[in-house]
C-alpha cells in the first residue's frame, strides 16, 4: 500500500523515489523517524490504511482507527477483513494474509529495530528460564550425591547448595616465546603508566604503618571478619571450579595501564622494568591451556594486590550466590562443580563437592584427573 503513498506520513514531503519503491512511509529525516518512534513507544494510534498518527490510545495490534482521508476511508472496510494483515509492530495494514509463515513487518527500518529487540528480548528470557531450570535440577542432584556421600546432613534442613560451572584443564610448560611476548607486552603497559605517572606527579598516600596494622589487626570489625570469610570461601568455589572465567585472561591477565600505575604508585623507587620482572617472576611453569598465562595447577600466581581490578570485583553467578549466604551468615556451604556452562539441554552433571564452613573444606566428590594429581 506504500508504493501509493510517496509521502512522508509525518511531515508530508515527498519520498525519494528508492525509498518508495522499497515501501517506506517515512522520509530520511531523523525528526520525523524519532517522532514516528516516539509515537509508537507511547502506544499512539496510527491510521491502520495510510499509517499516519493520530492522536488517542492503540490498545491492540490490530488497527481500528482510520484517518479522514477520502483514500483511507474507502479502504477502512478491508482492514476488518478476515484475511487482513498487520504489521506486529505498529499495527498498519499490510494487505491480505498470506499463507507463509514469514513475521508480518511493514518495510520501516525502526519497526525492524524494535522487532529485532522484542526477539532479543524473548530468546533471552527464555535461555534464562532453561538455565534455571537446569540449574534447580543440578541443585536437585548434588543434594542427592551430597546425603549419599556424607549421610550425616539429611538431617540438616537446609543445604546451602552453590552450583559452579566445571573447568577441565591440561597443564603445558609456558613456552620461552611466550614468556618474552608476555612480558614486552606488560613493559609497554608499565612504560605508558610510568610516563602517565610523572606528568600527573600526584603524592600516593602511603599505606598504614606496621605498628597501625598490628594494632587494627588486634581489633578487627565485624567487617572486616565478614570480608576475610568472603574471600576466603571464594577462593574456595574458585578451585572448586577449577577456573571458568580465568579462561579469556589470556596473556594480559586482564591487566592495564590503570592497574600497573596504582603499582607503580605503590613501589616509588621501583621502575617499569621491576614491576614487570616482578609480575614475570609469578609466571607458573606449567599453565592450563588456552587459559591465562597466570592461570597454574594451585590457581592464580598472582597476589590479589597484583591482580586485575576484574579479576578482584567480578562475580559469576555462583559467587553472586555464594555471597548472598555469606552475607546471611550461613553457615556451611556445598560447593559444587557441573556442568551448568554446558549447554541448556545436557542432563545435570556434577564433577566435584566440596564442603566449606569457617574452619573446614571437605573434598567429598573429585574427578580423575584430580586424584591422579594429588597423588603426583
Amino acid at each position: 500500500m506504500f508504493q501509493n503513498a510517496k509521502r512522508c506520513i509525518i511531515c508530508e514531503q515527498p519520498l525519494s523515489p528508492t525509498r518508495a519503491k522499497l515501501g517506506n512511509h517515512l522520509c530520511e529525516s531523523r525528526a520525523c523517524e524519532s517522532m514516528f518512534r516516539r509515537h509508537l513507544m507511547t502506544h499512539q494510534a496510527f491510521c491502520g490504511v495510510c499509517g499516519r498518527p493520530m492522536k488517542g490510545y492503540r490498545p491492540r495490534v490490530e488497527p481500528s482507527l482510520v484517518c479522514t482521508r477520502v483514500q483511507c476511508q474507502a479502504r477502512a472496510a478491508s482492514i476488518h477483513a478476515a484475511n487482513a494483515s498487520f504489521c506486529c509492530v505498529c499495527g498498519i495494514y499490510l494487505g491480505p494474509r498470506t499463507t507463509t509463515a514469514t513475521k508480518n513487518l511493514c518495510p520501516s527500518s525502526i519497526c525492524h529495530t524494535i522487532d529485532a529487540a522484542r526477539t532479543r528480548a524473548e530468546n533471552a528470557r527464555i535461555h534464562g528460564a532453561q538455565i534455571s531450570e537446569q540449574r534447580r535440577q543440578l541443585i536437585q542432584r548434588v543434594r542427592e550425591l551430597v546425603i549419599s556421600l556424607k549421610p550425616e546432613l539429611v538431617e540438616k534442613p537446609v543445604l546451602n547448595i552453590v552450583v559452579l560451572p566445571f573447568t577441565a584443564h591440561n597443564l603445558q610448560i609456558v613456552s620461552k616465546e611466550r614468556r618474552q611476548q608476555v612480558g614486552a607486552g606488560f613493559l609497554e603497559l608499565a612504560n605508558q603508566a610510568y610516563a602517565l605517572n610523572a606528568q600527573s606527579q600526584s603524592p600516593y598516600d602511603p599505606e598504614p604503618d606496621a605498628a597501625t596494622n598490628v594494632e587494627h589487626s588486634k581489633n578487627p570489625t565485624n567487617n572486616d571478619s565478614h570480608e576475610r570469610r568472603l574471600a576466603r570461601l571464594n577462593g574456595i568455589a574458585c578451585g572448586t571450579c577449577g577456573g571458568h572465567c580465568c579462561r579469556i585472561g589470556g596473556d594480559t591477565a586482564f591487566l592495564n595501564v590503570s592497574k600497573f600505575q596504582e603499582v607503580l604508585r605503590k613501589q616509588p623507587e621501583a621502575g617499569p622494568a621491576d614491576v614487570v620482572a616482578q609480575y614475570m617472576a609469578k609466571i607458573p611453569h606449567e599453565t592450563f591451556t588456552d587459559s591465562c598465562i597466570f592461570h597454574g595447577f594451585h590457581g592464580c600466581g598472582l597476589s590479589r594486590e597484583q591482580r586485575a581490578t576484574t579479576c578482584n570485583v567480578f562475580l559469576c553467578t555462583g559467587l553472586q550466590i555464594l555471597k548472598d549466604l555469606v552475607d546471611r551468615d550461613a553457615s556451611e556451604m556445598v560447593l559444587a562443580a557441573t556442568n551448568i556452562r554446558c549447554g541448556d539441554d545436557l542432563p545435570p552433571k556434577v564433577f566435584r563437592i566440596k564442603t566449606a564452613d569457617n574452619d573446614a573444606v571437605i573434598p567429598l566428590l573429585w574427578t580423575a584427573t584430580d586424584r591422579d594429581k594429588l597423588e603426583a
